[in-house]
């Protein structure tokens, strides 16, 4: 068997087991190498030459191009929301009447109870009402009446 032919099945394998397998792109990189490779082993039949081409290949594609499709792929948004800042969006109820001028509110959020502010100074939310956090400050959460 011709080694390109070799080096193209190795590459179809490899780029297979990577949709298959959760290899974060790993044997993705080393199938591009291989076919990389399959090019060369075309200009070149020596197989030394092959493996070290396919060697500087590799470290090439997982150095160079694996960070870079992994940005495009895994964004930072995808990353689950953690801490306090999870509680962001989340719907809670008021403890305790938010009046800002009187600088006092409360909101039950997440199983926990948090000082809490409106996000219009102009609204005072009563005790009882539902409230949707929109913005998280230190512990102070930003909330605003849930529709």
């Amino acid at each position: 068997m011709e080694a390109w032919l070799v080096w193209l099945i190795v590459s179809i394998l490899l780029l297979m087991l990577e949709m298959l397998l959760p290899t974060d792109l790993f044997l993705g990189m080393l199938g591009i190498a291989a076919l990389l490779t399959t090019f060369e082993s075309l200009i070149d039949s020596n197989y030394v030459t092959q493996i070290i081409a396919f060697c500087i290949f590799s470290v090439l594609t997982l150095v160079v191009i694996r960070p870079f499709v992994r940005n495009l792929f895994y964004s930072k948004e995808d990353k689950a929301k953690t801490g306090i800042k999870a509680l962001i969006g989340k719907e809670g109820m008021v403890s305790e009447i938010i009046d800002n001028s009187k600088d006092i509110g409360r909101v039950k959020a997440d199983g926990d109870d948090w000082r809490a502010k409106s996000v219009d100074d102009s609204i005072i939310i009563e005790e009882g009402q539902k409230v949707i956090v929109k913005n998280v400050e230190s512990v102070i959460l930003y909330v605003q009446k849930a529709d």
